[in-house]
Parts: structure tokens; sequence; C-alpha cells
């Protein structure tokens, strides 16, 4: 079977592979949907996570397919079914997965929306963890995937404003499109003196940091009122040199790193996806088939083409 294969930093290749045999607890997917996420990326770049990368290595783990096979002892999913899950090395051509890793998906949810499924409930977990109130103003950082959705949320949750924060004016007017109140483009203003003057120079209740950049952690700090919150859920890989632990001090600030989903956020994610109230469709820029991995992977690194979110079609 066909498989996109990281040998190196940058190095995304279409290589041949045995198919995989499906055990007795193991479900085959083919017509695989997988996001490319940032992770994913920084894998590309070569940059170090929590475990050291061997190489060949398949990226890919938010993903959506169709069973094709399943093993004896599989009780919960048939031949047709329509399943979602994240899963390490989902860029292939057969994907197999156990049986516990997977969730089913309603009629009215197309693949290439379920790939974003993990992120959907990871972005509710940001949010709950934030402790929006009704009547709060909210700020997020960075018009990406995961901050579009988070806009989304937002608004859900009460918010009175949600501000959203970037350089790229596509993003900006998608994440307006989505129901963000104020957008302030970084590269035509100071995001923190607009932020002040949004509010009065209180500052936000609440600001998710979704950038990964060091330059945002710095930014929400500054941007949150006195007793306010911030919330991490950009993944980054630079230390936040100089990182203000005065202003934490100072201005009580309660400081959130947020990481995955609880199962009920996982349920409330597909409820919401499948009955309209979340959307990821204004945010899939990109759908491409297995053996154009590699040039989705560069449009991605290089922000080509007004890119938001790629999904990658085995």
């Amino acid at each position: 079977m066909k498989v996109a294969l990281l040998h190196k930093p940058y190095d995304v290749r279409i290589d041949e592979i045995s198919d995989p045999k499906v055990g007795p607890e193991d479900v085959l997917l083919s017509h695989v949907n997988t996001g490319i996420c940032g992770t994913d990326v920084n894998r590309y770049k070569g940059f170090k996570g929590p475990e050291e990368t061997v190489y060949p290595a398949i990226l890919g783990h938010e993903f959506a397919g169709e069973v094709t096979r399943v093993g004896d002892k599989v009780k919960n999913f048939g031949v047709g079914d329509r399943v979602y899950g994240i899963i390490p090395e989902s860029l292939v051509e057969h994907f197999l997965v156990p049986q516990t890793k997977l969730f089913k998906l309603p009629d009215n949810v197309s693949l290439e929306e379920a790939q974003s499924l993990g992120p959907i409930g990871g972005t509710l977990h940001a949010i709950s963890a934030g402790g929006i109130k009704i009547g709060d103003i909210v700020v997020i950082l960075g018009p990406g995937h995961a901050g579009l959705i988070l806009v989304q949320w937002a608004k859900i949750a009460g918010a009175h404003s949600v501000v959203i924060t970037g350089t790229r004016e596509n993003r900006l007017k998608v994440a307006r499109d989505l129901g963000a109140d104020i957008t302030i483009n970084a590269r035509e203003v100071d995001p923190i003196k607009r932020v002040k003057e949004i509010t009065n120079g209180l500052g936000a209740d609440v600001i998710v940091e979704a950038t990964g950049r060091p330059d945002g952690v710095k930014q929400a700090i500054e941007m949150a009122k006195v007793e306010g919150t911030v919330v991490i859920f950009g993944v980054g890989q630079e230390l936040v040199d100089g990182f203000d632990i005065f202003t934490i001090y100072r201005n009580r600030l309660r400081m959130i790193g947020t990481r995955g989903r609880t199962d009920s956020e996982r349920e409330t994610a597909l409820k919401y996806l499948a009955s309209g109230k979340v959307t990821v469709k204004p945010i899939i820029t990109h759908v491409l088939p297995l053996e154009e991995t590699r040039r989705g992977f560069e449009i991605v690194d290089r922000r080509l083409d007004n890119v938001i979110r790629i999904v990658i079609e085995s």
C-alpha cells in the first residue's frame, strides 16, 4: 500500500509498504481523511517533541475514514461504518486501528469535516478551562484552524465580545464570518494597545493563546485584566525569553495549560458539528490526495495559497 514517509526533515516521499494484517480486535480503514496539524508540521521541520523522531516516520494523527474490514472480535463496527479518531501514523492508504480508539460518525458529517473532531473537542476543553462566563470579553490570539474554532466556542459559551488577533487578512475575514466581533491585524496596529482600547484600559477577561509563539504568550499576559485568565493552547517549540512573572504576580492572573479533551467534550464536539452550530467548512482550504502530501506540507509550512487547514485524502 502507499504511505507518506518522512525520511528526514522536509523530505516527504510516497513509498510502498506491505498491507497491514488485521488482528482480531483491529479495524481497517480506507478513504482516510487526515488533517495536517501544527504538531505534524513541527515533526516535518525536524523540531524535537516529547519523543525523538525515528526515520522514516509516518505523519498524521487527526483522521476520519471508512471501515473496510474488521477482526473476528470486533463487535461495535462493521464494514461501511464511518469513524474518526486521533492516532499517529494516519497518512497511509489503508489505516489499521484498534477498535477501542475509534468512534462512529452520523450520516450528516463528512469525512472531510470529521478529521477536525479532535481539535474541535480540544478547543472546547480550552474554553471550558478558561471559565468563560456570559458577558465576558475574550481575546483569541491566532486565527488558524484551532483559533477559528475557538471563536465559535467562545460565542457559544456566552462571551459578549470575541476579539481575535492575527497577521493575515484572509484568516481574519473568516473569523468575522464565524462570529468574531472584532478582528485585529497585528501588522497594522499594536494588538495590546488595541485590546486595552476596546476594554477601556482594563484588559480582557479571558485570553486564549493559540499561536504557539513566545510573543503570543507575552501579549496574552499584557492583554489580561486584573484577576483575568490566560489559557495556553498553542503548541510552541521555543522557550519564552523574558517571561513576565511580575505582571502575573501583580495582576493576580490565572494561567492554565490545556491539552486533550474529556469523553463528554468529545461527544459535545460531535453533536455541535453534526448540528452545524460549529463548522469547519470555511476553514478547510485545501483537500489533496495522498500522493500530494509533500506539497501539502510545503503549503502549510510556507503559508502559501491563503492556506488554513489542509486535508489529505487517501
